[in-house]
């Protein structure tokens, strides 16, 4: 928590409490981003999910890891989704591309991370799962 301008109810002043998961005060991270971006992508009604695609083994080094993956058949998109260890969702990062390669920076080095990589279209998405330690 990195301040507040004030909470009515817990500390007797208006306003909001900076406060985890979601930062009032700077908007900061928002509540469950990664699911957010998938019920986004894949909110009509009707249609066919992304057929199977693989991904590969991440390339990792100490602060990064770079995902590739095959093409799925009809799909608009990837959400790829990290999970940071000791957390369920909570404590996770999305990010929607168009490409079959993805790097993520900033990572913790000797962590063990989970993966998702979800190929999304108006019909639904194929999801695969997966996991990778930094060096």
């Amino acid at each position: 928590m990195d301040g507040s301008n004030g909470n009515a109810v817990l500390f007797g002043t208006p306003g909001y409490n900076a406060g985890y998961p979601y930062n009032n005060c700077t908007g900061a991270r928002s509540l469950a981003a990664g699911w957010f971006a998938f019920q986004l992508l894949t909110s009509e009604n009707g249609g066919t999910a992304p057929a199977s695609f693989n991904v590969f083994t991440p390339e990792v080094t100490s602060t990064t890891a770079t995902i590739k993956w095959t093409s799925a058949s009809s799909a608009l998109g990837y959400v790829l989704g990290i999970i940071f260890p000791g957390s369920i969702y909570s404590n996770s990062a999305a990010f929607v591309t168009k490409d079959t390669k993805f790097t993520i920076k900033h990572l913790t080095p000797k962590t063990p991370y989970i993966l998702y990589v979800a190929a999304v279209n108006q019909g639904g998405a194929t999801i695969e799962n997966g996991g990778f330690t930094t060096k």
